[in-house]
């Protein structure tokens, strides 16, 4: 679907080397290649106006309606949770695991069975045969996704950890000591935050957050994320808004909601933002703010692959799951 772009931008760039080349005489010919092209990329574009100007000579121009025009139609047609699974994979912030250099280091390098697990809830593709769950025996179908809402998840607490230990570190590489799960701060059921700032964030007000990690597919979910990217995420941010209603008035409440999928909440993404924000002023670090979403993305998709591989017995761990 992309041949008719390459051609176009290609024969809208090169015009000064084709009358180099060519004799005057065929340069007053018709050019019926061009317009084949041009009539294969109205018909796969959705006969939109084609690009002008200087624009015509680059392929990004003629690609996005094309790219634009394929996805409209696969969400337009998929299911419920095919539509959810395509809707997330279109926010910037949900795709960073895929930009991730492999730097152990930094945190960023994903394993041989992360990235397959990963690529796998990505495109929908089959990551096991059918059985049944070892933690919980529920049913588990080929895609695997059930693993990723199971309440005996091997991958919930340490996502949750880690996810907490990312902000804690980058609030503390800005000279703001943070304390994790600090006692005197909880809400009604006696359940205590994630994490609190020493230091004033904003206003001269402390900075509060708690983190979660909702799943895209879950059935109970599947109304709302085929809907929008990130929108069971903006939920469960509301719903923290109102258990720890009482804490906005003396705190700055921020909380940290993400998807199974890769989706982050609104208040997150703020959040991210100026933080990634202010660590570039304090590190002089161009990608400190790309490398903080590479963080989280990569921390999603690596328990992700743990829940996956958490489900099945020992002696099916091997033989269960499929090449992709």
């Amino acid at each position: 679907m992309l041949a008719p772009s390459a051609f176009l931008a290609s024969a809208a760039g090169t015009p000064h080397i084709v009358q180099a080349l060519l004799p005057p005489m065929t340069l007053l010919t018709t050019r019926p290649q061009e317009e084949e092209a041009l009539r294969l990329w109205k018909s796969y574009s959705g006969s939109v106006d084609p690009p002008t100007g200087n624009a015509t000579g680059t392929q990004k121009a003629w690609d996005r309606p094309v790219a634009v025009a394929s996805a409209s139609s696969l969400i337009s047609e998929a299911s419920p949770f095919a539509r959810a699974r395509l809707l997330a994979s279109q926010q910037k912030e949900a795709c960073a695991w895929l930009t991730a250099p492999p730097l152990s280091a930094l945190g960023l390098r994903m394993d041989n069975d992360s990235i397959r697990v990963a690529v796998g809830l990505r495109l929908g593709s089959a990551l096991c045969i059918p059985h049944d769950c070892a933690l919980c025996g529920a049913q588990v179908d080929e895609t695997g996704v059930h693993t990723l809402s199971c309440r005996k998840s091997k991958g919930r607490l340490p996502r949750h950890s880690y996810l907490n230990d990312i902000i804690k570190r980058a609030l503390t590489a800005i000279d703001i000591p943070c304390a994790l799960e600090p006692r005197g701060l909880c809400r009604g059921d006696g359940r205590r935050l994630d994490g609190i700032s020493i230091l004033p964030w904003e206003q001269g007000r402390c900075l509060v957050w708690d983190a979660t990690c909702h799943d895209t597919f879950a059935p109970t979910n599947i109304p709302f994320s085929s809907k929008g990217a990130g929108v069971v995420a903006n939920c469960a941010a509301a719903s923290k808004r109102l258990l720890y209603s009482d804490l906005c008035q003396s705190y700055t409440f921020i909380p940290i909601a993400v998807e199974s999928a890769g989706s982050i909440g609104k208040d997150a993404l703020d959040f991210l933002h100026d933080l990634g924000r202010r660590t570039r002023s304090k590190t002089k670090d161009p990608l400190s703010y790309l490398k903080l979403y590479q963080k989280i993305s990569v921390c999603i998709q690596r328990f992700s692959s743990v829940s996956v591989l958490g489900c099945s017995s020992t002696e099916l761990v091997f033989p269960l799951f499929v090449t992709l």
